[in-house]
């Protein structure tokens, strides 16, 4: 679905640190931006924060989740 570059796990290991979200989760999002566009969103979540129709991709030092909407917009994206 969703493929991670290693600079980008490194990016997100990185700002998880800096942030104090270590252990946390990405949830990755994508909002209607009006005009044929969307915005993709980045936020940490903390265990017990999971929506039931999410995604859950296992990335080793962290988890990806992606809710049923925004999984259609992933599809193939790195």
């Amino acid at each position: 679905m969703l493929t991670v570059t290693e600079l980008a796990r490194r990016k997100v290991l990185e700002v998880a640190e800096a942030e104090n979200r270590k252990g946390d989760a990405l949830r990755v999002s994508v909002h209607d931006g009006g005009t044929s566009m969307v915005q993709y969103a980045l936020n940490f979540v903390a265990a017990g924060e999971e929506r039931p129709d999410d995604t859950v991709l296992d990335q080793g030092e962290f988890k990806i989740h992606i809710d049923a909407e925004s999984a259609k917009f992933l599809e193939g994206a790195t």
